[in-house]
Protein backbone atom coordinates (compact mmCIF):
# COMPACT_ATOMS: atom_id res chain seq x y z
CA UNK A 1 0.00 0.00 0.00
CA UNK A 2 2.61 2.56 0.81
CA UNK A 3 4.27 2.37 -2.31
CA UNK A 4 1.16 3.09 -3.89
CA UNK A 5 0.07 6.01 -1.80
CA UNK A 6 3.96 7.25 -2.88
CA UNK A 7 3.25 7.17 -6.60
CA UNK A 8 0.00 8.47 -6.09
CA UNK A 9 1.04 11.63 -4.40
CA UNK A 10 4.03 12.44 -6.20
CA UNK A 11 2.60 14.62 -8.59
CA UNK A 12 0.13 16.07 -6.31
CA UNK A 13 3.12 16.75 -3.77
CA UNK A 14 4.84 18.53 -6.93
CA UNK A 15 1.75 20.74 -7.35
CA UNK A 16 1.66 22.11 -4.07
CA UNK A 17 5.25 22.90 -3.51
CA UNK A 18 5.24 24.90 -6.75
CA UNK A 19 1.33 27.23 -6.30
CA UNK A 20 2.40 27.88 -2.76
CA UNK A 21 5.89 29.51 -3.46
CA UNK A 22 5.06 33.09 -3.21
CA UNK A 23 7.05 36.44 -2.38
CA UNK A 24 10.63 35.52 -3.75
CA UNK A 25 11.47 35.30 -7.06
CA UNK A 26 9.90 32.81 -9.03
CA UNK A 27 11.12 32.11 -12.60
CA UNK A 28 8.71 30.31 -14.84
CA UNK A 29 9.52 28.91 -18.12
CA UNK A 30 6.58 26.98 -20.05
CA UNK A 31 8.00 25.87 -23.66
CA UNK A 32 5.82 24.21 -26.84
CA UNK A 33 7.96 21.67 -27.75
CA UNK A 34 6.44 20.88 -31.33
CA UNK A 35 7.56 16.97 -32.80
CA UNK A 36 10.65 17.60 -35.35
CA UNK A 37 12.19 14.99 -37.21
CA UNK A 38 15.66 16.38 -35.23
CA UNK A 39 14.01 16.74 -32.07
CA UNK A 40 17.58 16.86 -30.40
CA UNK A 41 18.43 19.78 -32.25
CA UNK A 42 15.74 21.77 -32.58
CA UNK A 43 14.54 21.21 -28.72
CA UNK A 44 17.99 22.57 -27.68
CA UNK A 45 17.67 25.66 -30.31
CA UNK A 46 14.49 26.43 -28.26
CA UNK A 47 16.13 25.75 -25.02
CA UNK A 48 19.20 28.01 -25.38
CA UNK A 49 16.90 30.76 -26.57
CA UNK A 50 14.85 30.78 -23.52
CA UNK A 51 17.75 30.70 -21.18
CA UNK A 52 18.92 33.78 -22.88
CA UNK A 53 15.72 35.48 -22.48
CA UNK A 54 15.30 34.08 -18.36
CA UNK A 55 18.68 35.88 -17.54
CA UNK A 56 17.54 38.78 -19.31
CA UNK A 57 14.94 38.64 -16.88
CA UNK A 58 16.25 37.69 -14.45
CA UNK A 59 19.32 40.16 -14.32
CA UNK A 60 16.54 42.64 -14.43
CA UNK A 61 14.92 41.58 -11.79
CA UNK A 62 14.56 42.68 -8.16
CA UNK A 63 16.36 39.54 -7.10
CA UNK A 64 19.32 39.93 -4.94
CA UNK A 65 22.80 38.48 -6.34
CA UNK A 66 23.00 35.75 -4.17
CA UNK A 67 19.36 34.75 -5.46
CA UNK A 68 19.90 35.61 -8.90
CA UNK A 69 22.88 33.07 -8.83
CA UNK A 70 21.22 30.55 -7.22
CA UNK A 71 18.48 30.37 -10.01
CA UNK A 72 20.88 30.62 -12.56
CA UNK A 73 22.51 27.23 -11.34
CA UNK A 74 19.13 25.73 -10.93
CA UNK A 75 18.06 26.76 -14.31
CA UNK A 76 21.22 25.45 -15.66
CA UNK A 77 21.08 21.91 -13.92
CA UNK A 78 17.16 21.52 -14.90
CA UNK A 79 18.34 22.12 -18.40
CA UNK A 80 20.99 19.50 -18.72
CA UNK A 81 18.73 17.14 -17.31
CA UNK A 82 16.04 17.73 -19.61
CA UNK A 83 15.21 15.32 -22.48
CA UNK A 84 15.35 16.71 -25.32
CA UNK A 85 13.73 13.75 -27.26
CA UNK A 86 10.31 14.19 -25.40
CA UNK A 87 7.47 13.31 -27.50
CA UNK A 88 5.55 15.44 -24.69
CA UNK A 89 3.58 18.73 -26.45
CA UNK A 90 5.01 20.99 -23.58
CA UNK A 91 7.42 21.60 -21.05
CA UNK A 92 7.46 23.89 -17.89
CA UNK A 93 10.33 24.92 -15.23
CA UNK A 94 9.60 26.41 -12.32
CA UNK A 95 12.80 28.05 -10.41
CA UNK A 96 12.94 29.93 -7.56
CA UNK A 97 15.83 30.22 -4.75
CA UNK A 98 15.07 27.15 -2.85
CA UNK A 99 13.21 24.92 -5.84
CA UNK A 100 13.59 23.91 -9.35
CA UNK A 101 10.86 21.56 -10.60
CA UNK A 102 10.24 20.34 -14.23
CA UNK A 103 7.04 19.26 -15.64
CA UNK A 104 6.10 17.40 -18.90
CA UNK A 105 2.92 18.59 -20.13
CA UNK A 106 0.47 16.41 -22.05
CA UNK A 107 -0.76 18.75 -24.19
CA UNK A 108 -0.20 22.00 -25.97
CA UNK A 109 1.25 24.99 -24.78
CA UNK A 110 1.66 28.51 -25.12
CA UNK A 111 5.27 29.64 -24.64
CA UNK A 112 5.33 31.55 -20.99
CA UNK A 113 9.11 33.15 -19.89
CA UNK A 114 8.66 35.36 -16.82
CA UNK A 115 9.79 36.45 -13.54
CA UNK A 116 7.79 37.48 -10.91
CA UNK A 117 6.90 36.90 -7.03
CA UNK A 118 4.55 33.62 -7.79
CA UNK A 119 4.99 31.34 -10.97
CA UNK A 120 2.49 30.94 -13.66
CA UNK A 121 0.66 28.40 -12.56
CA UNK A 122 -2.24 27.98 -15.24
CA UNK A 123 -0.87 24.73 -17.21
CA UNK A 124 -0.15 22.99 -13.69
CA UNK A 125 -3.57 23.11 -12.61
CA UNK A 126 -4.71 22.06 -16.04
CA UNK A 127 -1.97 19.58 -15.79
CA UNK A 128 -3.39 18.09 -12.21
CA UNK A 129 -7.57 17.90 -13.74
CA UNK A 130 -5.73 16.36 -16.82
CA UNK A 131 -3.84 13.66 -15.42
CA UNK A 132 -6.07 12.99 -12.21
CA UNK A 133 -5.15 9.05 -11.07
CA UNK A 134 -7.38 6.73 -11.92
CA UNK A 135 -7.25 2.50 -11.24
CA UNK A 136 -7.53 -0.30 -13.79
CA UNK A 137 -8.99 -3.73 -11.95
CA UNK A 138 -8.02 -6.37 -14.68
CA UNK A 139 -10.28 -9.50 -14.54
CA UNK A 140 -8.26 -12.31 -16.17
CA UNK A 141 -9.45 -16.03 -16.33
CA UNK A 142 -6.64 -17.35 -13.33
CA UNK A 143 -5.00 -13.70 -11.60
CA UNK A 144 -6.58 -9.86 -10.60
CA UNK A 145 -4.33 -7.07 -10.91
CA UNK A 146 -4.81 -3.38 -10.31
CA UNK A 147 -3.05 -0.62 -11.82
CA UNK A 148 -2.50 2.99 -10.84
CA UNK A 149 -2.92 5.16 -13.48
CA UNK A 150 -2.07 8.97 -14.73
CA UNK A 151 -3.16 9.51 -18.58
CA UNK A 152 -2.37 6.35 -20.49
CA UNK A 153 0.55 5.36 -18.08
CA UNK A 154 0.25 2.21 -15.45
CA UNK A 155 1.84 0.97 -12.86
CA UNK A 156 0.80 -2.28 -11.63
CA UNK A 157 0.22 -2.16 -7.61
CA UNK A 158 1.93 -5.02 -5.81
CA UNK A 159 0.88 -4.38 -1.98
CA UNK A 160 0.94 -8.41 -0.53
CA UNK A 161 -2.87 -8.81 -1.81
CA UNK A 162 -2.41 -8.00 -5.38
CA UNK A 163 -2.05 -9.17 -7.90
CA UNK A 164 -4.04 -12.35 -7.00
CA UNK A 165 -3.50 -15.44 -8.74
CA UNK A 166 -6.08 -18.47 -8.51
CA UNK A 167 -5.24 -22.36 -9.67
CA UNK A 168 -8.98 -22.71 -11.37
CA UNK A 169 -10.03 -21.50 -14.38
CA UNK A 170 -13.09 -19.31 -14.94
CA UNK A 171 -15.38 -21.90 -16.39
CA UNK A 172 -18.41 -21.92 -17.62
CA UNK A 173 -21.13 -24.94 -19.14
CA UNK A 174 -19.81 -26.97 -22.39
CA UNK A 175 -22.33 -28.01 -24.87
CA UNK A 176 -23.21 -31.84 -24.97
CA UNK A 177 -24.56 -34.03 -26.99
CA UNK A 178 -28.17 -35.73 -26.11
CA UNK A 179 -27.52 -38.52 -25.01
CA UNK A 180 -28.11 -40.37 -21.75
CA UNK A 181 -24.33 -40.17 -21.01
CA UNK A 182 -24.36 -36.75 -22.39
CA UNK A 183 -26.92 -35.42 -20.05
CA UNK A 184 -24.89 -36.80 -17.23
CA UNK A 185 -22.05 -34.67 -18.62
CA UNK A 186 -23.97 -31.93 -19.73
CA UNK A 187 -25.69 -32.30 -15.62
CA UNK A 188 -21.85 -32.89 -14.30
CA UNK A 189 -20.33 -29.71 -16.23
CA UNK A 190 -22.98 -27.37 -15.57
CA UNK A 191 -22.49 -28.08 -11.27
CA UNK A 192 -18.98 -27.91 -11.77
CA UNK A 193 -19.78 -24.28 -13.60
CA UNK A 194 -21.79 -23.42 -10.55
CA UNK A 195 -19.17 -23.81 -8.45
CA UNK A 196 -16.79 -22.56 -10.23
CA UNK A 197 -19.12 -19.49 -10.46
CA UNK A 198 -19.78 -19.40 -6.64
CA UNK A 199 -16.12 -19.48 -6.00
CA UNK A 200 -14.96 -16.90 -8.79
CA UNK A 201 -17.77 -14.37 -6.68
CA UNK A 202 -16.35 -15.48 -3.49
CA UNK A 203 -12.73 -14.35 -4.63
CA UNK A 204 -14.34 -10.92 -6.09
CA UNK A 205 -15.53 -10.39 -3.00
CA UNK A 206 -12.10 -10.67 -1.71
CA UNK A 207 -10.59 -8.80 -4.09
CA UNK A 208 -13.41 -6.06 -3.02
CA UNK A 209 -11.85 -6.00 0.10
CA UNK A 210 -8.44 -5.70 -1.07
CA UNK A 211 -9.85 -2.17 -3.04
CA UNK A 212 -11.47 -0.62 0.04
CA UNK A 213 -8.60 1.57 1.30
CA UNK A 214 -7.91 2.84 -2.24
CA UNK A 215 -11.40 4.19 -2.61
CA UNK A 216 -11.43 6.39 0.26
CA UNK A 217 -12.27 9.66 -1.78
CA UNK A 218 -15.50 10.10 -2.82
CA UNK A 219 -14.08 10.98 -6.38
CA UNK A 220 -11.91 8.06 -7.03
CA UNK A 221 -12.11 6.39 -10.07
CA UNK A 222 -12.01 2.51 -11.30
CA UNK A 223 -11.86 1.07 -14.69
CA UNK A 224 -12.83 -2.73 -15.28
CA UNK A 225 -11.28 -4.83 -17.74
CA UNK A 226 -12.33 -8.14 -18.56
CA UNK A 227 -14.73 -10.22 -20.39
CA UNK A 228 -17.95 -9.71 -20.38
CA UNK A 229 -19.24 -12.23 -17.45
CA UNK A 230 -16.06 -11.29 -15.72
CA UNK A 231 -16.99 -7.99 -15.12
CA UNK A 232 -20.52 -8.44 -14.36
CA UNK A 233 -19.35 -10.83 -11.73
CA UNK A 234 -17.41 -8.29 -10.20
CA UNK A 235 -20.11 -5.49 -10.43
CA UNK A 236 -22.93 -8.08 -8.73
CA UNK A 237 -20.47 -8.23 -5.61
CA UNK A 238 -18.99 -5.12 -5.46
CA UNK A 239 -19.23 -2.16 -2.95
CA UNK A 240 -17.44 0.21 -5.01
CA UNK A 241 -19.93 0.47 -7.98
CA UNK A 242 -20.49 4.28 -7.30
CA UNK A 243 -16.56 4.35 -8.42
CA UNK A 244 -16.83 2.80 -11.47
CA UNK A 245 -16.60 4.91 -14.58
CA UNK A 246 -17.09 1.85 -17.04
CA UNK A 247 -15.19 -1.44 -18.71
CA UNK A 248 -13.11 -2.12 -21.86
CA UNK A 249 -13.70 -5.69 -23.29
CA UNK A 250 -11.21 -8.43 -23.19
CA UNK A 251 -8.09 -8.75 -20.08
CA UNK A 252 -4.82 -7.34 -22.00
CA UNK A 253 -1.90 -8.18 -19.87
CA UNK A 254 1.74 -8.83 -21.29
CA UNK A 255 1.90 -7.77 -25.19
CA UNK A 256 -1.61 -6.09 -24.99
CA UNK A 257 -0.02 -4.08 -22.33
CA UNK A 258 -0.08 -0.61 -24.33
CA UNK A 259 -3.69 -1.92 -25.80
CA UNK A 260 -4.91 -1.63 -22.46
CA UNK A 261 -3.16 1.87 -21.43
CA UNK A 262 -5.08 3.27 -24.65
CA UNK A 263 -7.87 1.75 -24.37
CA UNK A 264 -8.82 3.14 -20.67
CA UNK A 265 -7.47 6.38 -21.44
CA UNK A 266 -9.77 7.14 -24.22
CA UNK A 267 -12.68 5.94 -21.62
CA UNK A 268 -11.43 7.94 -19.21
CA UNK A 269 -11.30 11.14 -21.21
CA UNK A 270 -14.70 10.76 -22.46
CA UNK A 271 -16.10 10.41 -18.99
CA UNK A 272 -14.54 13.18 -18.16
CA UNK A 273 -15.76 15.30 -20.67
CA UNK A 274 -19.35 14.23 -19.81
CA UNK A 275 -18.31 14.91 -16.52
CA UNK A 276 -17.71 18.80 -17.17
CA UNK A 277 -20.95 19.15 -19.62
CA UNK A 278 -22.70 17.66 -16.28
CA UNK A 279 -21.56 20.19 -14.82
CA UNK A 280 -22.21 23.26 -16.99
CA UNK A 281 -25.63 21.90 -17.17
CA UNK A 282 -26.04 21.42 -13.54
CA UNK A 283 -24.50 25.35 -13.26
CA UNK A 284 -26.69 26.55 -15.66
CA UNK A 285 -29.95 24.95 -13.40
CA UNK A 286 -28.95 26.85 -10.46
CA UNK A 287 -30.40 29.66 -9.16
CA UNK A 288 -29.26 33.03 -8.88
CA UNK A 289 -28.29 32.69 -4.83
CA UNK A 290 -26.26 29.40 -5.95
CA UNK A 291 -23.81 30.75 -7.96
CA UNK A 292 -21.64 33.46 -9.31
CA UNK A 293 -21.20 34.47 -12.74
CA UNK A 294 -18.10 36.76 -14.68
CA UNK A 295 -15.21 37.69 -13.41
CA UNK A 296 -16.11 40.77 -10.60
CA UNK A 297 -18.93 38.09 -8.87
CA UNK A 298 -16.66 35.59 -9.05
CA UNK A 299 -13.74 37.46 -7.35
CA UNK A 300 -15.58 38.92 -4.49
CA UNK A 301 -17.32 34.95 -3.69
CA UNK A 302 -14.13 33.61 -3.82
CA UNK A 303 -12.21 35.99 -1.61
CA UNK A 304 -15.44 35.23 0.57
CA UNK A 305 -14.94 31.64 0.38
CA UNK A 306 -18.18 30.51 -0.91
CA UNK A 307 -16.52 28.83 -4.11
CA UNK A 308 -17.52 24.71 -4.32
CA UNK A 309 -16.66 24.50 -8.27
CA UNK A 310 -15.17 26.82 -10.30
CA UNK A 311 -15.08 26.25 -14.11
CA UNK A 312 -13.32 28.53 -16.65
CA UNK A 313 -12.31 28.46 -20.01
CA UNK A 314 -9.06 27.48 -20.30
CA UNK A 315 -7.54 30.51 -22.52
CA UNK A 316 -9.92 32.84 -20.42
CA UNK A 317 -6.83 36.17 -19.47
CA UNK A 318 -8.49 39.53 -18.58
CA UNK A 319 -6.28 42.21 -17.06
CA UNK A 320 -8.12 43.87 -14.06
CA UNK A 321 -7.19 46.22 -11.22
CA UNK A 322 -7.60 46.08 -7.61
CA UNK A 323 -8.47 48.48 -5.11
CA UNK A 324 -8.77 47.39 -1.68
CA UNK A 325 -10.69 44.48 -2.04
CA UNK A 326 -12.93 45.92 -4.97
CA UNK A 327 -11.97 44.50 -8.77
CA UNK A 328 -12.30 46.50 -11.48
CA UNK A 329 -11.98 46.26 -15.15
CA UNK A 330 -10.62 49.56 -15.61
CA UNK A 331 -8.48 51.96 -13.70
CA UNK A 332 -10.43 53.33 -10.65
CA UNK A 333 -9.47 56.60 -9.49
CA UNK A 334 -7.25 56.55 -6.24
CA UNK A 335 -4.51 54.03 -5.41
CA UNK A 336 -4.55 50.18 -7.08
CA UNK A 337 -2.69 47.53 -7.92
CA UNK A 338 -2.49 45.64 -11.39
CA UNK A 339 -3.66 42.24 -11.65
CA UNK A 340 -2.21 40.90 -14.75
CA UNK A 341 -4.47 38.45 -15.24
CA UNK A 342 -7.16 38.48 -12.97
CA UNK A 343 -8.29 34.75 -14.11
CA UNK A 344 -5.03 33.25 -12.62
CA UNK A 345 -5.75 35.25 -9.26
CA UNK A 346 -9.38 33.44 -9.15
CA UNK A 347 -8.04 29.91 -9.66
CA UNK A 348 -5.84 30.05 -6.96
CA UNK A 349 -8.04 31.84 -4.07
CA UNK A 350 -10.63 29.05 -5.21
CA UNK A 351 -8.04 26.49 -4.92
CA UNK A 352 -6.81 27.88 -1.56
CA UNK A 353 -10.05 27.92 0.15
CA UNK A 354 -10.20 24.22 -1.02
CA UNK A 355 -12.30 24.88 -3.97
CA UNK A 356 -12.46 22.61 -6.78
CA UNK A 357 -11.02 24.13 -10.14
CA UNK A 358 -11.78 22.90 -13.70
CA UNK A 359 -10.95 24.13 -16.85
CA UNK A 360 -13.56 24.13 -20.23
CA UNK A 361 -12.39 24.26 -23.56
CA UNK A 362 -13.35 26.24 -26.33
CA UNK A 363 -16.14 29.03 -25.59
CA UNK A 364 -18.59 26.61 -23.68
CA UNK A 365 -18.70 29.33 -20.87
CA UNK A 366 -19.78 31.70 -23.03
CA UNK A 367 -23.10 32.35 -21.58
CA UNK A 368 -21.19 32.80 -18.12
CA UNK A 369 -18.56 35.48 -19.06
CA UNK A 370 -16.24 32.75 -19.21
CA UNK A 371 -16.44 31.63 -15.60
CA UNK A 372 -19.41 30.50 -13.00
CA UNK A 373 -18.80 29.33 -9.31
CA UNK A 374 -21.17 27.03 -8.38
CA UNK A 375 -21.40 27.79 -4.28
CA UNK A 376 -20.66 25.33 -1.01
CA UNK A 377 -24.24 26.54 0.38
CA UNK A 378 -27.30 29.29 -0.66
CA UNK A 379 -25.74 32.54 -0.66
Amino acid sequence: MKASKEFAETGSNRFEAIVREKGVPCLSIVLDMPASPRPGKHHGELLRKAMKKAATLLDRSDASGDQKKKMLDKLSAAVANLDLFTKSPGIGMFISPSLSETVYFPFAVEEIIKVADSFETRDLYYQMQFRKPYYVLVLTKKSVHLFHSEADSLKEIRDGNLPLEYAEEYEYARTSRGTSYGYSLKNFEKDKSVVSEIRIKSLFKDVDTYLAPYFHDSDQQLILSGTSRMVSDFQSVTKLESHIIGSVPGSAIGNHFQHLAREVWALCQNFRKQQIRQLIRKADDLGIGYKAIGLRDVWKAANEGKGHVLLVEKELQTRAYLAGDQLYLRPPKGRYTILPDAVENIIELVHEKNGKVLFVPGNQLKKFEGMVLMFRYKN
